[in-house]
């Protein structure tokens, strides 16, 4: 799977277009983030690795993991949240990850690579290219729950 902004766009886009499908969805992501980490340890340990993978190959300009964490996991569950409780444009997901990125110090040409093509089937997409990086950079564990770190 690329790395970084590209893969963290594709999860941030898959979500917030599928609130839009899916209410009853976005709201039991919205309520178990309250609880533990957004949108469930799963999705914060993806990603701490795509902003690990963006922090390493300097597409990100955040001082560190943590910052650009908080960053993009709770501007995507506000986004959420705004999805659910008013109607938005259609490329709302887009413009909103294209700002968060922004936020990230993300390059222009960069934030449209992210947002302007279409979105793979999840499925095929995962298929050809897997689920993540095969490498671990940091501990991810100050963003999990205590029962699961290591």
């Amino acid at each position: 799977m690329p790395g970084g902004a590209i893969r963290l766009s594709f999860a941030l886009r898959y979500y917030l277009h599928r609130v839009r499908q899916d209410a009853a969805w976005g709201w039991a992501m919205v309520n178990i983030s309250a609880g533990g980490p957004i949108f469930g340890e799963e999705a914060a340990c993806y990603a701490v690795e795509a902003i690990e993978e963006g922090l390493v190959t300097e597409q990100f300009a955040v001082p560190n993991v943590a910052i650009g964490f908080d960053l993009v996991m709770g501007s995507a569950l506000s986004a959420m949240a705004t999805l659910l409780r008013s109607e938005q444009a259609e490329e709302y997901p887009e413009l909103m990850i294209a700002q968060i990125f922004r936020g990230m110090g993300v390059s222009e040409t960069m934030i449209e690579k992210c947002t302007l093509p279409p979105l793979p089937d999840p499925f095929e997409f995962i298929a050809a290219h897997g689920m993540g990086s095969e490498h671990d950079l940091i501990d991810a564990s100050p963003f999990l729950a205590p029962s699961q770190r290591d």
